[in-house]
């Protein structure tokens, strides 16, 4: 069976007076928080032994602060992809790659993301 989740958000931010060191900022933003987000989930039960994922998230409309101004910073594009192999009831293995898309994007300004990654591991119940 194919499993899909879909999840849709708008973030709505109201901000007063915000200082940093002391200085007034003007027309302050919620930074750091994306305005807009989505997140699209899927798994697929290929046989009772595999399962294979994916997963794409997407972040706009995302400000920092920075030298006494604002900054409009790039939206996040992450596609990602897994696979979880069961050997028995027991033992199970899993490969998961991140950023598929490359994507050169700051999670916060000045920290950026890494670029395509693996992770694996394995799982044994008792």
């Amino acid at each position: 069976p194919l499993d899909i989740s879909l999840r849709l958000k708008k973030n709505f931010y109201k901000l007063d007076d915000i200082k940093i060191d002391d200085t007034a900022v003007e027309e302050p933003k919620a930074y750091n928080k994306p305005g807009f987000e989505l997140d699209l989930r899927a798994a697929f039960t290929l046989t009772d032994f595999l399962k294979l994922t994916a997963n794409y998230y997407f972040a706009g409309d995302r400000w920092t602060h920075f030298d006494g101004a604002n900054i409009k910073m790039n939206n996040i594009n992450d596609l990602n992809a897994g696979a979880l192999y069961r050997i028995n009831d027991a033992f199970s293995i899993n490969l998961r790659v991140n950023n598929l898309l490359a994507q050169k994007q700051d999670i916060w300004y000045g920290y950026p993301a890494q670029g395509i990654n693996a992770s694996g591991g394995f799982t044994f119940r008792f």
